[in-house]
């Protein structure tokens, strides 16, 4: 591979690894609200996991923009 393929590779990661964090950290968010509204922190595990999905889907949604690219 070339350096600017390596680049290029480096940076899509750099965006699905964005929309992780970003979803994992509003994802707990939402989840402690909800545990604590409701009295039951269990609630958190899945705030955490919507909001990686939601992570994930923001993260290659911005891989697509970034890239031109719709597979």
């Amino acid at each position: 591979m070339s350096k600017s393929s390596n680049q290029h590779v480096t940076e899509e990661n750099n965006y699905l690894a964005l929309g992780m964090s970003l979803g994992l950290l509003l994802g707990m968010a939402l989840g402690v609200l909800i545990g604590i509204a409701l009295g039951n922190m269990a609630f958190m595990s899945i705030g955490i996991g919507a909001g990686l999905a939601i992570g994930v889907a923001m993260g290659t949604a911005l891989q697509e923009r970034h890239t031109g690219t719709e597979e």
